[in-house]
C-alpha cells in the first residue's frame, strides 16, 4: 500500500519516480509462496472497490478513470519486474 501512496504524491513523474521501485518490488514477488502474476490484477479490482465503498458518489467517473490508469501503470510494472526475475530464478529439481 505504500507503493499507492507513493505513486500518488509522484502523480506528475510516475515513469522516472516510480518504475524503478515497482520493478524491483515486483521482482521480489518470485519469493513469495503461492503468489500468482493474476494476484495482480485482484489488487486493481480489490483497491477500486475500496475506493467506490468509501467514496461512494463522490467517486466520479473521471475520478474512477485517473485510479485506472495509476494503478494499470503500478501493475505493468509490477509484472515487469515479476516476469524479468522468473526468467532468471533457479529452480531446484
Amino acid at each position: 500500500m505504500q507503493a499507492v501512496g507513493a505513486a500518488v504524491d509522484n502523480i506528475d513523474d510516475l515513469e522516472n519516480s516510480m518504475a524503478p521501485l515497482l520493478f524491483g518490488l515486483g521482482q521480489q514477488h518470485v519469493h513469495y509462496n503461492g503468489f500468482k502474476p493474476d494476484n495482480f490484477d485482484y489488487f486493481v479490482a480489490a483497491i477500486l472497490e475500496v475506493l467506490q465503498h468509501e467514496m461512494g458518489r463522490k467517486l466520479t467517473d473521471s475520478m474512477k478513470e485517473t485510479w485506472r490508469r495509476v494503478l494499470k501503470f503500478m501493475i505493468g510494472k509490477l509484472k515487469d519486474g515479476y516476469e524479468d526475475a522468473m526468467k532468471t530464478k533457479v529452480n531446484p529439481l
